[in-house]
């Protein structure tokens, strides 16, 4: 219960601040007041599934994310959302990633707690931050890089419809992604020197996440700049084959590869966006 009640608190919190510099502008107030039901509604069903439990907090839990994404996206296709700084903007996703993947190296240490060190636990917990590193650089390399340009290139309704599609909706399998990844890699460490198979639980995580979050990328990029990356799609149409594989022999090294071939094939691509950061292709 105390999970459904935050968040309610902090959506009213942050619908009462966001009014108040919008006290001016009579389109943005008009806005603010149309999400309050989306917000209202969604947070009564997960505060019921919360109370009743069992597969019906399952299924209310579901229905609260449809009704609170329809609600954004009915409110937002025509509506007076403001959005002044591109590079702001996209600065606070940027920072959300960011603290999702910390978050993902923090349940790589919990996988190890009580473990004692080990040559495999050692292995384990450098791969697993080689992961992390390499989602990080599948994110931040480039494509963040194009569609806060494209994003800054835009006004008026095509800038809020590009921030809907491209940050409302396309970042949540990213996010959805690292943390299934982060689960998978929690279990890599856990069972690191037991001498054992992943299982089919962890390998699931392990791929189902990195799938996720590669196709989150992919239509990120797609949505928000027409762009599709050929090497994370032929990953993403590799990882569910490699899932039996991966209870035996986790695929860490997979994002790794996916990262460093992506920094080869897009290096003009990066030197055109990143301008001052064009070293970073050699």
């Amino acid at each position: 219960m105390v999970l459904p009640c935050a968040y309610l608190f902090v959506r009213c919190v942050h619908l009462v601040i966001y009014a108040r510099p919008a006290c001016d502008d009579r389109g943005l107030l008009r806005q603010i007041a149309v999400s309050w039901p989306s917000v209202v509604s969604g947070s009564a069903l997960l505060i019921t599934g919360a109370a009743i439990g069992g597969g019906w907090q399952t299924a209310l839990y579901a229905a609260a994310i449809v009704v609170d994404w329809g609600g954004v996206y009915l409110t937002s296709r025509r509506g007076s959302w403001r959005i002044h700084s591109a590079a702001y903007f996209t600065e606070r996703h940027q920072l959300f990633v960011i603290i999702a993947i910390g978050e993902s190296l923090i349940a790589m240490a919990a996988g190890a707690t009580d473990h004692p060190v080990t040559t495999a636990l050692l292995a384990a917990g450098v791969l697993g931050v080689g992961a992390g590193a390499a989602l990080w650089w599948l994110y931040f390399d480039v494509v963040s890089v194009l569609v806060e340009h494209r994003l800054d290139e835009t006004r008026g309704q095509a800038r809020l419809s590009l921030a809907v599609h491209a940050y409302g909706y396309a970042h949540f399998p990213i996010a959805a992604g690292i943390v299934l990844a982060a689960l998978g890699v929690e279990g890599v460490v856990a069972y690191a020197d037991s001498g054992k198979g992943l299982g089919g639980f962890y390998a699931g995580a392990l791929c189902g996440g990195a799938a996720t979050y590669l196709a989150g990328l992919l239509l990120f990029g797609r949505v928000s700049a027409g762009v599709w990356g050929p090497f994370r799609l032929t990953a993403l149409c590799l990882l569910p084959a490699w899932l039996p594989a991966a209870v035996v022999l986790p695929p860490l090294a997979a994002l790794a590869a996916v990262a460093v071939t992506e920094t080869w094939w897009y290096a003009e691509l990066r030197r055109s966006v990143r301008p001052d950061h064009g070293h970073v292709a050699g």
